[in-house]
């Protein structure tokens, strides 16, 4: 359902993680990478060929996942650019992060395709992150 009402609304689940320390960006970027061999979907694009909607499996690079947001002015600024961007579900994957380097810490903001999970599950899976 969340596909047919994307003219409606665009189909994603936001999460904003701030921490008081510094992220690592290549461990973070593998633990994406590692997550799709648990929730393979992950790393789908999503086609709808003939009518026939399906995910079709693609192969990604740690980097595909990550990126590294640089405020212009500030970090509200910058967290807020990045969470009204969007996930190009026929492209994938179908989770995307933005960590921005803060002075006090580091925010982490998490894009998910709502066709993938509900709330709770996105919640389930920032935690196997």
């Amino acid at each position: 359902m969340q596909y047919f009402y994307r003219s409606a609304h665009d189909p994603i689940i936001h999460a904003v993680i701030r921490t008081d320390g510094r992220i690592d960006p290549v461990r973070l970027g593998e633990a994406f990478l590692l997550s799709c061999k648990t929730v393979p979907v992950i790393s789908c694009s999503f086609s709808v060929r003939g009518g026939k909607p399906c995910w079709k499996p693609q192969t990604y690079d740690r980097n595909a996942f990550l990126e590294l947001v640089t405020p212009e002015t500030d970090e509200n600024a910058a967290e807020e650019r990045f969470l009204t961007s969007t996930i190009d579900i026929a492209r994938g994957p179908q989770v995307k992060a933005g960590m921005i380097r803060e002075q006090g810490g580091d925010t982490l903001c998490v894009l998910m395709n709502h066709m993938i999970t509900d709330g709770g599950g996105f919640k389930e899976y920032l935690y196997l992150v």
